[in-house]
């Protein structure tokens, strides 16, 4: 999780539980470093403690699982729309 954080990708989607630190804390350390940086969280076991810590993480999205592609694709479409203002990829994927 940290290898993300430091390569700062255009766009991050990380499970909650990953070895090592948890996909929350990635993100929201990457948050801390780009917080226009996009990032999805994504969970089987969404609660509303966990979408407190998302908001206080300033991360764009929870994805509760199992998903849809077309749910996965519209999350990822408007988290880069909000941080990029890319209306064109957000066209293309809806």
């Amino acid at each position: 999780a940290w290898e993300l954080v430091q390569s700062r990708p255009d766009l991050a989607l990380c499970d909650l539980h990953m070895p090592g630190r948890s996909g929350l804390e990635a993100l929201s350390a990457l948050k801390a470093l780009d917080a226009r940086r996009p990032a999805v969280l994504m969970t089987s076991r969404p609660t509303e403690a966990l979408v407190d810590e998302v908001r206080a993480g300033r991360i764009d999205s929870l994805l509760p699982k199992p998903f849809s592609r077309q749910s996965l694709l519209r999350t990822l479409a408007a988290a880069v729309q909000t941080a990029y203002d890319d209306g064109d990829f957000v066209r293309r994927w809806r």
